[in-house]
């Protein structure tokens, strides 16, 4: 079997993120979201440490905004 078939992540991976909404009207609706706040990198390795297959790094993202529904 090739390296490539064994990959598999290293350690734990824990990405929080929090979100909120608030009802402003019956059709309007404010929220907020934050993801990924505590910057948490992702690694993949292929059978072990030494073999890095994949790392990604995104950083926080942040959101605000309204949202209209009009049924």
């Amino acid at each position: 079997m090739s390296r490539g078939h064994n990959r598999r992540p290293y350690g734990r991976y824990f990405r929080p993120s929090l979100s909120a909404h608030y009802f402003l009207t019956d059709n309007l609706q404010l929220f907020a979201e934050a993801q990924n706040i505590t910057d948490e990198r992702y690694y993949v390795y292929t059978g072990d440490r030494s073999y890095n297959a994949q790392y990604e790094e995104y950083g926080p993202t942040y959101k605000i905004g309204l949202s209209l529904t009009h049924f």
